[in-house]
Formats: C-alpha cells, sequence, structure tokens
C-alpha cells in the first residue's frame, strides 16, 4: 500500500512536519524539521496545474516552505539542494513542488515573479512548467504618482456618479430598469467597486514588503499570488473599459443620427440573431463531436472534446484542414471539410449578414427620431453657436488690440527719429516763388502743400505766415506714419529715376555737340550764342519742400 500512488484530495494532505534544511549564521547546513503553514499564515493563494489535455488540478496555498536566503553563491544552492535530496525532501506522496524567485528592475519599477513547478505522476515522468507574472509595485517613478492622481480623480467621479445613479433608482423604482443606458451604469460601477476592492486587497499585501529594503531574514512572500491580483485587476479594468466605451456609443449616438441607426440595428436584431446563433452552435457541437469521435486519437487539434468546439470556432475564419482530415479517412475528412464549407461559412454567416442588411433597411426607411435627440442636438447646436461667437469676438478684440499696439509703436519710432535726426527746414523767406502757382492749385486736396502756398505768398501779412507755419506743423503731426518699406522702396525709384535724367542730359549734350561740329566755325559760334540765349530766358525751376 505504502508504494500507491494515491488521488489527490485535501482530506489526504499531511499536515505535520517534514524534513528539510536551513541554513546556520555561521553559513552551516543543518537538518531541520519543517512546519506546515497554511495558506493563511502564508498569505498564498491556489496553484492550478493546467494538463495539456484541457483539465487542471488545483492545489491549495499550503505547504512545507524551504527558504533559499538571499546571500547564498550558487555551490551553497547546490549544496542545499543535494542536501534537501538527501534527506528526503520528496517521496512517491510528493505532489508538486514549486521553486518561485524574483527579479525586480530598478529602472521600470517592474517585479518579475518566475514560478517553476514540478509535478510526479504515477508513471514516474515529472511535469515541469515555467509561469511568469510581471507586475509594478509602488509609487517610485513619477508617472507612478501621477497614475495615482488620475486614478483617485476617476474613482471620485464614480462616487460621485454612484450617487446620482442611486438617487435615479429611488425616484424611478422599477421605471429604472427600462431604460438601456442605466442598466450599462450599473454594470460600469460595479466593475470599477470590484477593481477598487482587489486594488485595496493589493495595497495591503505590499504595505509592508515595500515599506523596507529586503534582508536575508524575511519571510516567504507569495508573489505569483500578488501577481494574480495584478492579473485580476488588469482584466476587470479591460472589461470595463469595453463597457466604457459602449457607454460612449450610446451618448454619440444623441449627436447624430449615424450612431443611433447602427444600436437600433443591434437591438432590433438581437431577436433573430439569437435563434440563429442557437442554430450556429448545434451545428458546430455536432461537427465537433463527429471530429472528436473520427479523429481524436490520431490528430492533436480533436483529442479533446473541449479543445475540438475550440477548433471548430476557429476553423469558422480559416475552414478545416482537408489534407489531414483526407491523410486519416478518405471518405469521411473529405465529407466533414466540404460540407462545414458550406454549411458553416457560406450558409449561416451569410444568413447571418441577411438579417443585419434587412433590419438596416427598415430602420433607413424610418424618418421618426426620438425627441431626446432632437432636442440634445439643439441643444449642442446653441451652444456651439455661443462658443463660435464667444472665439470670433475674442479674435476681433485682439486684432484691434494688436493695431493699437503697432501705431503707438510706430509713433514712438517716429518720434524717436525726429529728436534724433531733425530735419532742415529752410526759411520761408528762401521759399521759391515759382512753385507757388502749382501749390495754389493742389492746396484744397492737400492740407500741407496749403500751408506751403500760404507760406510761399508774397503778399500775405507776417502773421498768416505765422498761421500757416501752425498749420503745416498740425498737418505734418497729423500725416498717417508711412512704413518703412515703402518709403525705402520709394527712395529705390527716386534714384533710378535721377541716374536716368543725368544719362538723358548727357546723351543730350552729345547730340548737340555732335549737331553743333558739322557746321562751319561761324554757324557753330551762332548756335552756341542762341543756346546760352535760350538758357538765360528759361531759367531751370526748382520746387523745394
Amino acid at each position: 500500500a505504502a508504494e500507491c500512488f494515491p488521488m489527490l484530495s485535501s482530506g489526504t494532505t499531511d499536515h505535520g512536519v517534514w524534513k528539510g534544511v536551513r541554513h546556520t549564521e555561521e553559513g552551516l547546513l543543518l537538518d531541520t524539521l519543517v512546519p506546515y503553514q497554511s495558506s493563511e499564515i502564508l498569505q498564498a493563494g491556489s496553484w492550478e496545474a493546467k494538463n495539456p489535455t484541457g483539465t487542471s488540478i488545483t492545489y491549495e496555498g499550503g505547504g512545507h516552505i524551504v527558504d533559499f536566503p538571499l546571500n547564498l553563491t550558487s555551490v551553497q544552492f547546490v549544496e542545499e539542494l543535494t542536501r534537501l535530496q538527501a534527506v528526503g525532501w520528496t517521496d512517491q506522496r510528493t505532489r508538486l513542488v514549486l521553486l518561485d524567485h524574483l527579479i525586480y528592475n530598478t529602472e521600470h519599477n517592474v517585479f518579475v515573479s518566475v514560478r517553476v513547478s514540478f509535478e510526479p505522476r504515477p508513471w514516474g515522468f515529472v511535469r515541469a512548467k515555467v509561469h511568469s507574472r510581471t507586475m509594478r509595485l509602488g509609487y517610485v517613478r513619477g508617472n507612478d504618482v501621477f497614475l495615482l492622481v488620475l486614478d483617485a480623480l476617476v474613482y471620485l467621479n464614480v462616487i460621485v456618479s454612484l450617487a446620482i445613479t442611486f438617487r435615479k433608482l429611488v425616484l424611478l423604482r422599477a421605471d429604472f430598469f427600462h431604460y438601456t443606458l442605466n442598466i450599462l451604469d450599473i454594470f460600469n460601477y460595479t466593475c470599477f467597486l470590484i477593481t477598487l476592492y482587489y486594488k485595496v486587497l493589493l495595497n495591503l499585501l505590499t504595505e509592508d514588503i515595500l515599506g523596507a529594503p529586503p534582508s536575508a531574514s524575511d519571510e516567504y512572500v507569495d508573489f505569483d499570488y500578488i501577481g494574480s491580483i495584478v492579473k485580476d485587476i488588469r482584466d476587470w479594468n479591460g472589461f470595463n473599459s469595453l463597457l466604457t466605451w459602449v457607454k460612449a456609443l450610446t451618448y454619440i449616438s444623441l449627436w447624430h443620427r449615424s450612431p443611433s441607426m447602427l444600436i437600433k440595428n443591434i437591438t432590433r436584431s438581437a431577436s433573430n440573431v439569437v435563434v440563429l446563433l442557437c442554430m450556429f452552435v448545434l451545428i458546430l457541437w455536432a461537427y465537433a463531436q463527429a471530429l472528436y469521435v473520427g479523429f481524436g486519437t490520431h490528430l492533436d487539434k480533436w483529442k479533446n472534446i473541449k479543445i475540438s468546439i475550440l477548433y471548430a470556432i476557429e476553423a469558422i475564419t480559416t475552414g478545416l484542414d482537408i489534407n489531414k482530415l483526407r491523410g486519416e479517412d478518405q471518405a469521411l475528412g473529405f465529407l466533414l471539410a466540404v460540407s462545414f464549407l458550406f454549411l458553416c461559412l457560406f450558409f449561416v454567416m451569410n444568413t447571418f449578414l441577411a438579417i443585419i442588411m434587412l433590419t438596416y433597411e427598415e430602420i433607413t426607411s424610418e424618418v421618426i427620431e426620438d425627441p431626446v435627440d432632437i432636442y440634445f442636438r439643439e441643444g449642442i447646436q446653441q451652444e456651439w453657436n455661443k462658443l463660435k461667437g464667444f472665439l470670433a469676438s475674442m479674435r476681433r478684440a485682439l486684432r484691434g488690440f494688436l493695431f493699437k499696439c503697432t501705431n503707438i509703436l510706430l509713433r514712438l519710432r517716429r518720434s524717436n527719429k525726429v529728436h534724433d535726426q531733425p530735419p532742415p527746414s529752410p526759411p520761408v523767406s528762401e521759399l521759391p516763388s515759382e512753385p507757388t502757382k502749382t501749390l495754389k492749385s493742389v492746396d484744397s486736396a492737400c492740407p500741407i502743400l496749403r500751408a506751403l502756398s500760404d507760406l510761399n505768398s508774397e503778399n500775405a501779412p507776417s502773421h498768416d505766415h505765422a498761421t500757416s507755419a501752425r498749420d503745416l506743423e498740425i498737418a505734418l503731426r497729423h500725416t498717417r506714419p508711412v512704413p518703412l518699406r515703402s518709403l525705402i522702396s520709394l527712395t529705390d525709384t527716386v534714384k533710378q529715376l535721377t541716374s536716368q535724367v543725368k544719362s538723358l542730359e548727357q546723351r543730350l549734350l552729345e547730340t548737340e555737340e555732335a549737331y553743333i561740329n558739322q557746321g562751319s566755325i561761324e554757324e557753330q559760334l551762332l548756335i552756341r550764342q542762341e543756346l546760352a540765349n535760350l538758357q538765360t530766358s528759361f531759367p531751370p525751376s526748382k520746387l523745394m519742400i
């Protein structure tokens, strides 16, 4: 009877002491008795060992613990393992041996728990499996603290929203559950609360561990159990994110008619789709069972009924491997592969699409919309128009402010130039009298020229000259400033015109000399005398402003 391999159950677990070894402070390795520690004492979770066939065995979290201190060398580690084997740490009643070790990355604040399991089998084989969990614990980096603050804000919002939802439930009572959005809210908030429970549990388990640096005297910590809690938090957050975006789709349907049509299409076609899915599942079950019975002993895909169902679902998109099936059975393999192709892929999938399209066509033909949706859109449009008007007024105010600032800067620049380099102003008595007629002809159009005309007038009294000078100063002061780029361009144009005039004068002189030199000496003298008389009779006029 001692040589038998009994079945595992909680009633046959040995809770007594067991043989083990330990290291002393002097580094000696001594034999000792190791007491059994329950999962409550170790704060450890159960361990599920999955078999390749799909079945699994769950082991409780308690057991006999032998610790390998942190300061062990590789030689001491091998020596302790050899000593455990010598004292009989495992025997024929041993069902599971777990070797746990932890790796920490200081740069990314990441813990990696690696668990190696050894399961002795009744036929003498030991099945080994390596399992790892990655987790981030504590708030070391700035990013971790930032995520903690965001998490606190999210849960604060959840608590407020949950209070509002509870108030709606009290007011509406049974009518509360007639609205799909309220049911989604209940599921969403429930997921948030479950995630909060796991986060509080994780904080309680890791508070003492992360509060002090590790040492050789630390007790055993089941980081694989902590990693499983972190995984539960991730799983619930992933499912909750799906619910949150479904709720967002519901709110988007209030904004536009197209998402609302999509939701109506799903809800209206749900009854027909459910019937079709039941028939489809029945067909898949029939093919999975047929493949399991016919090819389970030859092909790994169909060796178990559970695995057969999963591979049958996968075959919906990829089809059955007809070559492998025909390799085992020519007739049955061909029949199952071809019938599965036509029945599941062509008929059922096309029927599913036909139901969806027919329902969508019915919805698009309807013109009636929900009054709540229309009211919501109109309200959003009004708020959007108000925002657009506010932004337009702010833009006009900003443009006016910038225009005023630009004018002030230009005036300051011009005043600085006037004070630094005062332009020379000729006396009034030196102004020429010839252009007076030209100035008077345009004095009504330009205040500056009108003031200059009064200054050039010889018959005007002295007090009129003073008034004209004052008018000229006021006109210059209120003249609109000309941009510097325009003045530079005008200066370049004047320079080009001046050079062209000088070039024409030079060519004219050369032409006159050539013409005069054609005649005799007496004719040349006569022509030069007539030119001198013309220059004396019509002197060149100059206008100085």
